[in-house]
């Protein structure tokens, strides 16, 4: 922009741009430091937060004010002397760093970095509950009496539909070929028998419930066989089971976790957090347990998993405690300097706009007072211009 004294009709004008442009800047600064500021103190109340934040926040703008200023009378001077400015002006500058940058990276980190950070920690998380599912149905498989379950329920099946097969004139029950099924099946279990009055010739209404009893006993029988009951199968598959089914909840959370946080918009996005953590949080529970009784029943540790899910990165995003710790974490992410150089031009921007501005309404105030003795004289730090010798 032009001089706010070269006598162009646009210069009145100029001067309010500037300050309109600083105001914009500054209510929008403002309220990102507050708003970092605020999330960093949130553990301690609302109300804390929110006092301390607009503490910090004046004590901010006041540091800016005073170095844009500084910034403004060390270049008028510089002009007046014909020198070159000097960068006294910086001594204030890293307090304003400080509050300001604390304060804007936060906010970046919360809403921008905050989608990678929790996604990461869902990934990192789904591959130690998987892995532990994994590894339970390896070594809580017991190979021989799982072939020898499917050989009796295959058996007992074929025998079901012998008795449920009518034979002549409509009638069901245990014939010949029953009894060769129920001997194969007497031969995987010794104590397995026939049940009494079951006739080669029964009603088909009752052949069901004679199937059924059948089935019953085949599987009470399996389930107090000396091998299996030796080898705590009966546990091992309860443990199975549930380790296989508690995974398979956690994934579906997990999944649905991402899609919360992938949709949300960024004002959103705290509440797509939520999910994720609480997510996170059961399934850190979930894993703790369930390795440490995994590690029980078969008597040995698993050193190849994860001893916990690691929950810092995703607790620690927007604490007050940890947001160095989470620059340090992320140190070689070129997103973590974008915002650490964002929060550095946010500032010199601002500080720029404070001198303009100044710069803009000095020059205007020293306009006006021109009086007699310098009618028609402007000095403006370089050098003397008469209006009616060289107006512009």
């Amino acid at each position: 922009m032009a001089s706010a004294l070269d006598g162009t009709p646009g210069r009145g004008v100029d001067k309010w741009i500037w300050a309109a442009a600083l105001l914009f800047a500054a209510l929008l600064l403002i309220a990102v430091v507050f708003g970092g500021w605020e999330r960093l103190f949130e553990q301690f109340g609302q109300v804390a937060a929110m006092l301390v934040a607009t503490l910090i926040t004046l004590l901010g703008a006041a540091f800016a004010y005073l170095v844009g200023t500084a910034w403004y009378t060390e270049n008028r001077n510089a002009r007046a002397v014909n020198r070159k400015p000097r960068l006294s002006w910086l001594a204030l500058y890293p307090f304003l760093l400080l509050i300001s940058a604390a304060g804007v990276i936060n906010v970046a980190f919360y809403y921008l970095e905050g989608p990678f950070v929790m996604k990461q920690s869902l990934d990192e998380a789904e591959s130690a509950v998987t892995g532990l599912s994994s590894i339970a149905d390896s070594e809580l498989r017991n190979v021989a009496f799982e072939e020898k379950i499917q050989q009796v329920r295959s058996r007992v099946s074929v025998l079901a539909t012998e008795i449920n097969h009518p034979a002549g004139k409509g009638h069901c029950g245990v014939g010949p070929y029953a009894r060769k099924v129920i001997g194969e099946i007497r031969a995987l279990l010794p104590a397995f028998t026939e049940i009494s009055g079951a006739r080669a010739s029964t009603d088909c209404l009752k052949a069901a419930t004679i199937a059924r009893s059948y089935r019953d006993q085949a599987e009470t029988l399996l389930a107090q066989d000396p091998d299996y009951v030796r080898s705590g199968g009966a546990e091992r598959q309860r443990l199975r089971d549930k380790l296989t089914d508690g995974a398979a909840g956690i994934v579906d959370r997990f999944k649905q976790a991402r899609f919360a946080i992938d949709s949300a918009s960024i004002v959103r996005r705290p509440a797509a957090y939520g999910t994720a953590q609480s997510a996170l949080e059961d399934a850190a529970v979930w894993y703790s347990d369930n390795r440490q009784a995994l590690d029980q029943l078969t008597r040995k540790r698993h050193d190849a998993l994860p001893a916990t899910i690691d929950l810092e990165p995703v607790r620690e995003l927007g604490s007050l405690t940890t947001i160095l710790p989470s620059l340090l974490r992320r140190i070689l992410f070129l997103r973590t300097w974008i915002y650490v150089l964002i929060a550095i031009a946010a500032d010199i921007l601002i500080l720029y706009l404070i001198r303009k501005v100044q710069e803009e309404f000095g020059l205007a105030r020293r306009r006006s007072r021109r009086g007699p003795d310098n009618w028609g004289l402007i000095v403006d730090g370089t050098e003397p211009r008469f209006l009616w010798v060289n107006p512009k």
